[in-house]
């Protein structure tokens, strides 16, 4: 009756791609998109990284949530936009 029980560990994380976290790894895309737009794409793939190490030591440092409530506060995502990765644990039905 004693069976050990598995918990997982990442189930509040949100999405990955590969190793990274989505957050982490969307300025490289976008910076890299830039950069082939105007032929730089070596240059734009830098500037990325460098965004994306600079917004994670920013988002080690703030609440889970935070820039999502940041964006939603300044009108740029509404309720109905809002991204569901995970159900919301509090409802009763499925519809």
């Amino acid at each position: 009756m004693n069976e050990d029980i598995d918990i997982p560990d990442m189930i509040e994380e949100p999405s990955h791609i590969l190793f990274w976290q989505w957050d982490v790894i969307l300025p490289i895309g976008v910076f890299v998109m830039i950069g082939i737009l105007f032929n730089f794409a070596f240059t734009g793939l830098i500037m990325g990284v460098l965004m994306s190490r600079q917004y994670c030591k920013i988002r080690d440092n703030k609440p889970k949530g935070y820039f999502s409530h940041w964006i939603y506060s300044l009108g740029f995502m509404t309720e109905s936009e809002k991204m569901k990765s995970v159900v919301n644990p509090n409802i009763n039905r499925f519809d």
